[in-house]
């Protein structure tokens, strides 16, 4: 009885900073005119704008500017369809990083026909998608996803954000509990509630964090014929481009930046670029590959060595602390995708060994890379063989 005590107090501590995660009513918490934003990836929190800076960045289609509504996006709760009140945190947050994420990618290609689309943003969401009714009876959490178009025109393109739900690998818990006992008999046991804590999951609340947005925006921004188009069937290079992106618009080498809203499991670090074993070569060459951070870090170094900054058109996030940065390194990256295709399979099914011939026909088009820069940048992919 007093372990089952100690569990439950531990795993209450351990969830403690989600337990306001999946509410729907923040307002005792977050101004009405905050967002949660990442400035370096390190500084991460809530920042007020002013009221007109905010608006001006949403483009709200009320005239009253009290729905989360735009030409581009709306916000809504789950399954439901009334866009939400600019006084819901998580759909203002959302639609404040999708706007900024939209200007993002203008930057990179402001003819891309992806940004003129018009998308259902659903927060909250508690059921997993089914391609043949929309929402599944099974539930889904800790997730964000960008759901393709349904074949019979029932639905159109939608992003999704689930609730966060921390839980225990129960299993793994108890096994590792026993093994111990066998190997220290009257100790094992009480480390239950430590292994039960080394085996939780405190949740990912995807709405609240910067970098996990901004990939799901880029699933939105390259869902076309020649880029990524989104399907049913899962591939492993655009969530490769989208963890990229996810860290280039946070201007930070991280996915899922934020320890408040996201479990250890979900975080990443893309700074170091390890190099690849013979076994991981193995699975490159046989299509057998499922690394979504390798690919990341090879980019972020490139990023490095390209790091000018482009100059887009000024906008609504200009004049603030959190401006939109483009970068030399984000325009090879974003040019690349059209050249992963070939004669045997879309930019969406592109295998690994793609990567590197689309990155060097993408240098071709890019005068601004120097003799020294383009020599650094295949050193580095030499890591990639």
């Amino acid at each position: 009885m007093a372990v089952n005590l100690l569990i439950a107090i531990l795993i209450s501590l351990s969830y403690s900073k989600f337990s306001h995660a999946g509410s729907s009513s923040l307002d005792d918490e977050f101004a009405v005119n905050q967002v949660i934003v990442s400035t370096t990836g390190v500084e991460f929190g809530k920042s007020i704008l002013p009221r007109s800076v905010l608006i001006a960045a949403l483009e709200l289609s009320d005239s009253e500017n009290s729905k989360l509504e735009n030409r581009f996006f709306r916000i809504v709760e789950a399954t439901g369809d009334e866009a939400l009140p600019l006084s819901d945190f998580d759909g203002r947050n959302v639609l404040y990083h999708f706007m900024r994420a939209r200007l993002f990618f203008q930057g990179l290609e402001a003819t891309n026909h992806a940004l003129s689309k018009s998308m259902t943003i659903r927060i909250r969401m508690a059921h997993a998608y089914n391609p043949v009714t929309h929402f599944s009876s099974r539930n889904s959490y800790n997730n964000a996803r960008h759901i393709p178009e349904a074949i019979d025109g029932q639905w159109g393109p939608e992003t999704w954000f689930h609730l966060p739900k921390p839980s225990v690998n129960w299993p793994r818990s108890i096994l590792n509990t026993i093994l111990f006992s066998l190997t220290v008999p009257g100790i094992g046991l009480t480390l239950l509630p430590a292994n039960v804590i080394s085996n939780s999951n405190g949740g990912l609340d995807a709405a609240k964090i910067p970098s996990v947005i901004y990939h799901e925006a880029f699933h939105w921004a390259s869902d076309r014929g020649d880029l990524f188009p989104e399907s049913q069937v899962y591939h492993w290079i655009p969530e490769d481009y989208a963890n990229y992106f996810g860290a280039a618009m946070i201007d930070a080498p991280l996915r899922a930046e934020s320890e408040a809203y996201a479990a250890p499991h979900f975080r990443k670090n893309f700074d170091r670029l390890k190099g690849r074993s013979g076994q991981a070569s193995k699975m490159i060459e046989s299509g057998a590959y499922n690394d979504t951070s390798f690919v990341p870090s090879l980019f972020w170094q490139i990023r490095k060595i390209l790091n000018a900054q482009l100059q887009i058109p000024p906008n609504a996030f200009t004049l603030t602390s959190f401006p939109i940065v483009v970068r030399l390194g984000d325009q090879l990256i974003w040019n690349s995708i059209k050249y992963l295709g070939n004669n045997k399979h879309s930019a969406r099914e592109a295998l690994p060994s793609d990567i590197e011939p689309a990155l060097l026909k993408a240098m071709d088009e890019l005068p601004q890379i120097t003799t020294a820069q383009r020599s650094a940048i295949l050193e580095i992919l030499t890591q990639w063989r």
